[in-house]
């Protein structure tokens, strides 16, 4: 094999996405949970939509500040995916783990700024936000892993 570096590379980067993927419904879960936290907190309901992969919490009526709401998800989701790797070094070390954790603390903590002070273009599905979100947590988990 002429390039086993870049083949190793690749390789590594391609099973770290596919850790970023399987992470993706569990750590939506408790990402939804951040939203329904804040919801439950102010004495409000929500029902939960469970359709596929489309996980949602809908507050009503919107809990004050709104901003608060929107961003606990992402902050939920972030220190869910930050605490496996800061508990077990196993994940420090394999970088095929790390790459996808890391891949998921960075698209958790990018949707917390999306949700909670982008909030009106991420709700307008404002595609260049999407790619740029999705453009850097590719690029996190190609560069850990």
């Amino acid at each position: 094999m002429k390039y086993p570096r870049l083949y190793h590379t690749l390789k590594t980067f391609v099973f770290s996405t596919i850790i970023f993927i399987a992470l993706f419904y569990p750590i939506g879960l408790i990402h939804e949970t951040g939203h329904a936290v804040i919801c439950v907190s102010q004495g409000e309901t929500f029902p939960w939509d469970w359709f596929f992969l489309k996980l949602s919490v809908v507050c009503d009526p919107l809990p004050s500040p709104p901003e608060l709401f929107w961003s606990m998800g992402g902050i939920f989701g972030l220190v869910a995916s930050i605490i496996p790797i800061i508990i077990f070094k196993r994940i420090r070390t394999h970088r095929i783990l790390l790459g996808g954790f890391v891949g998921s603390s960075v698209f958790q903590f990018l949707y917390a700024i999306a949700e909670g002070w982008l909030h009106y273009s991420y709700m307008g599905n404002d595609s260049p936000l999407f790619l740029s979100i999705t453009i850097v947590v590719l690029f996190s988990i190609f560069y850990f892993s």
